[in-house]
This record gives structure tokens, sequence and C-alpha cells, in this order.
């Protein structure tokens, strides 16, 4: 047996189906920070899919650019040759590329870090 349902409600009911798993309530989910500092970290960028998040975190030397996957957790990129402070801007669609900014010396310079580098460079 067959329960014959109003056309406008059998489409009510397949668009609700459809959506359900998108109308999840948006939750927040901690990443930490690096070690030795006080406990403190922003996130400035995310990758296409989600997988990475750049951003800066205090480690025992100061304010540091990270990467975060949930591989890794937070990794410091460390600092440009002279430097004490770094973050990190923006992250390619697929996680690998890094820019931001930092400081030599006295000057703010941007940077560039990549996955096979694995370490800042003057951009």
């Amino acid at each position: 047996m067959f329960l014959r349902l109003p056309g406008a409600l059998c489409a009510t009911l397949a668009t609700q189906i459809a959506i359900a798993p998108y109308l999840q309530a948006a939750s927040f989910i901690g990443i930490g920070d690096l070690p030795g500092g006080a406990f403190f970290s922003q996130a400035f960028g995310i990758s296409s899919d989600g997988s990475t998040i750049v951003g800066q975190s205090e480690s025992a030397s100061g304010l540091q650019a990270f990467r975060w996957t949930e591989a890794d957790g937070m990794v410091p990129l460390g600092y440009l040759e002279g430097g004490f402070f770094s973050t990190a801007s923006c992250v390619s669609a697929d996680g690998t590329v890094v820019v931001g900014s930092g400081t030599t010396g006295h000057k703010l310079e941007a940077f560039q870090w990549t996955v096979r580098s694995l370490s800042l460079i003057h951009i």
C-alpha cells in the first residue's frame, strides 16, 4: 500500500531531505597555539577545502606565523633572517603555499613559504 501525497507536499519534503545535511548548527573548533608564549592565536587564511589554516600565534620567541593542518597540528613557520615577528595572511587553494609578512631588522617585508622550501623566503 502506498500513501499518495499532494505534489507540493512531496516537493517540500524532498527539498527538506536534500538540504538537511547543510542545516547543522555552526560550531567552532579551537586549533590551539604555539608552545612557550601566552595562549594566543589568530587565523587569517584558510585553503579552499578548509584543510589548511594560517595565521599567527605567540611562541616562546614572540609572535610567529603558523600553518595548521589536522595531520600536523599548528606548525611555526619561523622568521625572516634577522627578524623577530611574522604573520601568515593567505594560503593557496591546496594549502601548499603561504604568504605573509615579517620583520628583518626593523623593516616589515613580504614572505612566501612553501611545502617544498619549509622556510620563509623574501618576495
